[in-house]
């Protein structure tokens, strides 16, 4: 598990590149009670080191913005987001450029988070095309953090690790 100042640095340099940050509960992908991450969500690196000092243990939130999208790729509930991308991105020239320049997490459940660069901001959706286990985060959502721990939470559509 990212100790917390790994956490901040990969925070940090993040929103250093663009990428807006929020804060979310320990051991979660939710909100703080009473909080609202759209309204949060900042590049300041002061406000960020600042959340990581006052909420011990917080994982945090990355959002877009305007200028990327993640895709999230899922590797539960018989889905295969990795290998539908792939397979759909043969018939895209320079998809493999693309790759070797995107930014990759793993997630717990061993799918994968992937950052890519846009001229413009582009919303979210829950599918992408006909292909099953991609989900777009955008300027309107988010994903957990590199680094950050969840707790497994059905309910909240979490598995636990790293």
């Amino acid at each position: 598990m990212a100790d917390e100042h790994t956490k901040l640095r990969l925070a940090l340099g993040l929103a250093k590149r663009g990428l807006y940050i929020a804060p979310l509960r320990p051991c979660t992908k939710l909100p703080y009670a009473d909080e609202s991450w759209s309204h949060m969500r900042t590049r300041d690196p002061n406000v960020i080191t600042a959340w990581f000092r006052e909420r011990p243990n917080m994982n945090y939130a990355v959002i877009g913005g305007e200028e990327f999208v993640v895709l999230d790729l899922d590797t539960k509930k018989g889905k295969n987001g990795p290998a539908a991308l792939e397979s759909s991105a043969l018939d895209v020239e320079d998809y493999s450029d693309a790759i070797k320049e995107t930014f990759i997490v793993t997630t717990p459940s061993k799918g994968e988070h992937r950052y890519f660069k846009c001229d413009f901001p582009v919303s979210n959706a829950h599918t992408f095309g006909r292909m099953s286990g991609i989900d777009i985060r955008g300027n309107d959502g988010y994903v957990v953090g590199p680094g950050c721990y969840t707790d497994e939470d059905r309910a909240n559509n979490t598995v636990e690790g790293e």
